[in-house]
């Protein structure tokens, strides 16, 4: 017999685990597309990669976000909840990729960076999910210092991510 809260919970499940899919199989594809470049520099990757999260930094806290409860519940729950998934599955779809496309040019460039990023977007998204998703103190954190929160850890990562980058060119 299905009840009204095992109905919310399966939809939920089934959502979860189309998200995941669609993750892998963008990272199965970004891996296999990634290992046939001739010649592929891993910090032009770390570029895109600080870029995007400053711009999804920004985002979140642009004064449009600061000024709606419906969009910063949004930015915490469902952008924070998609980044924790994707920088968790889609490195490793992108390993799997390399391994379909190991005979290819840069299909250990691609492993070796989809790992490396995988083990930085640990550490990075273990403070997002403690301090923004799920905070253990959620009731006595307000959400616009979570959503200010959100923002900061973004743009911060960012910057590091691109000063990772740029060290790495000079060091050709």
């Amino acid at each position: 017999m299905t009840t009204p809260g095992n109905a919310g919970t399966r939809r939920i499940n089934l959502t979860l685990g189309a998200l995941i899919a669609v993750l892998l199989g963008v990272g199965a594809t970004l891996g296999y597309v990634l290992s046939g470049y001739q010649r592929l520099f891993p910090y032009k990757l770390l570029n895109i990669a600080g870029i995007v999260y400053g711009l999804v930094g920004v985002v979140v806290l642009s004064e449009m976000v600061a000024q709606s409860d419906h969009l910063k519940k949004f930015m915490i729950r469902w952008v924070g909840g998609v980044l924790i998934w994707a920088h968790t599955i889609v490195p490793i779809g992108a390993l799997v990729g390399a391994g379909l496309g190991y005979d290819r040019p840069s299909a250990a460039i691609t492993a070796k960076f989809s790992l490396s990023f995988f083990a930085y977007s640990v550490l990075v998204l273990t403070v997002v999910d403690f301090a923004v998703v799920s905070p253990q103190a959620e009731r006595r954190r307000p959400l616009s210092s979570r959503t200010q929160a959100f923002g900061l850890i973004l743009l911060v990562s960012g910057l590091v991510v691109q000063l990772i980058a740029a060290v790495q060119d000079f060091n050709g």
